[in-house]
């Protein structure tokens, strides 16, 4: 019984979570889902695997999947009308695709294994923000869209990506994990954009390790951070404790 309300509990926080992002930076809500063999407009998944993109005068074939992918997602249009985002098998090691609609072209992201269906453009169109999660490993890239280049955000500066991981994690304890909170994401102008990192234990840290022992559902601590484009710095406030909820007893402190 305990599982079954938790459970719903889960799922109804997602909703409410979901309910409550800006039109252009829900995390799933507004990318259609394309099943093996069905076409929701502009994108066809055939039953032989091709990804299949038209739109305008565009025609193309994004990527050929394997018998392993049974669905896709794709994004809605870019603010300019100019890009779409296409999720293949977010097995995959690169499961994304960039696709240039007027010029009619894709580009495979570089993002590791699953992407999530969720990003938020600069003002100027010029870069887009990404996100993956892997085993409680979250990180956030930025794609600069004319030359290609992605970047993932470190706590003191974005790097073009490397054999490193989990850049949001940097911000947390051994046992802890850092999430992005997706509504929170604001741009101020085109080549700075804050957002709010949260704070929470991960499931894969060991037993008894803090803040693992009965809180690993609750926030116990924020940071707001700022990413510089332009001079490829990050910087982040101080830390937020955050209270805990109910009758739970006091932890140590982060």
């Amino acid at each position: 019984m305990y599982t079954d309300v938790y459970a719903f509990g889960s799922l109804l926080w997602t909703i409410c979570l979901l309910a409550a992002l800006p039109a252009q930076d829900k995390m799933g809500h507004d990318w259609p889902t394309v099943k093996r063999g069905m076409t929701s407009q502009p994108v066809e998944f055939t039953r032989e695997g091709s990804i299949l993109f038209k739109e305008g005068t565009c025609q193309l074939e994004i990527s050929k999947e394997d018998e392993t992918t049974e669905q896709i997602q794709f994004s809605p249009v870019s603010p300019d009308g100019e890009y779409r985002v296409v999720i293949g098998d977010v097995y995959d090691s690169a499961p994304a695709y960039l696709v240039a609609i007027k010029k009619c072209g894709v580009m495979h992201l570089a993002v590791p294994r699953y992407f999530l269906p969720w990003f938020s453009w600069a003002p100027d169109g010029k870069h887009v923000l990404l996100y993956s999660d892997y085993e409680a490993s979250p990180q956030l890239w930025v794609l600069g869209i004319e030359t290609g280049q992605l970047f993932e955000v470190h706590k003191a500066n974005i790097k073009v990506r490397a054999d490193t991981c989990c850049g949001l994690n940097e911000w947390a304890s051994k046992s802890g994990v850092g999430y992005l909170v997706p509504e929170s994401v604001h741009w101020n102008n085109p080549k700075t954009v804050s957002f709010r990192l949260e704070i929470y234990c991960s499931p894969y840290s060991e037993e008894g390790g803090w803040p693992c022992v009965g809180v690993s559902d609750q926030a116990r601590a924020a940071y707001s951070v700022s990413v510089d484009l332009e001079r490829g710095t990050v910087n982040s406030g101080p830390r937020i404790t955050l209270p805990l909820r109910g009758n739970q007893k006091k932890e140590k402190p982060l």
